[in-house]
């Protein structure tokens, strides 16, 4: 077996990969959801970033207070803890979306909302890897869920951004081809063309 893969000889390791290939897909689904209606509704690049923004910094901040946690309580509580947190939070979106309250400052509370969630969650997480493939494994363990978070992710934003751009660009080319299409004749109120609009013969 590839040593990328060897950690997935471990069956607790398989279903976690399952499960994270899951959970991934939403996040990455959820987090431009975020940004893209920002920007349907204000139109705005820089309100957009700063929902973006939003669901970051709260990680960087509340990183080592989440490690903290993670060492002091126990790692598998919390992380079912967090992704429960993190489902009522995409409900919640969900739900505002629909019925059409939405405004921009819930969007940037729930991007907060999901940021400080994953700050507790990914330590807690990812130091469960140890007890998943033991100390052998550890490193291909590691490697394996980057590869498959960042690939991912990449994939799947540029998937959506692309169908995303599709109505925008498909209305952008109806409105160059109506700008070269050549001006209608006039016509007399008894439908007769204007002389005008004639070439004369060759």
């Amino acid at each position: 077996m590839p040593k990328l893969f060897r950690a997935l000889r471990h069956r607790d390791f398989r279903l976690y990969v399952a499960g994270q290939i899951i959970s991934l897909t939403g996040t990455w689904m959820q987090s431009l959801a975020l940004s893209w209606l920002v920007y349907r509704l204000t139109k705005s690049t820089l309100l957009m970033g700063t929902v973006g923004f939003a669901t970051h910094i709260p990680v960087l901040l509340l990183g080592p207070l989440g490690g903290l946690v993670a060492d002091r309580f126990p790692r598998r509580r919390t992380v079912i803890l967090m992704q429960g947190l993190l489902m009522c939070q995409a409900l919640a979106m969900a739900a505002l979306t629909y019925t059409g309250v939405i405004e921009v400052w819930m969007i940037t509370l729930l991007a907060l909302s999901m940021g400080a969630f994953n700050a507790f969650e990914i330590p807690a997480r990812q130091s469960l890897y140890v007890h998943m493939v033991g100390k052998e494994d550890l490193l291909d363990a590691i490697a394996n869920a980057d590869a498959r978070h960042h690939r991912g992710a990449t994939d799947l934003f540029g998937a959506l951004q692309r169908r995303a751009d599709r109505p925008e660009k498909r209305q952008r080319e109806e409105d160059r081809a109506k700008d070269q299409r050549p001006p209608a004749q006039e016509r007399h109120h008894d439908g007769r063309a204007s002389s005008h609009d004639y070439s004369p013969p060759s």
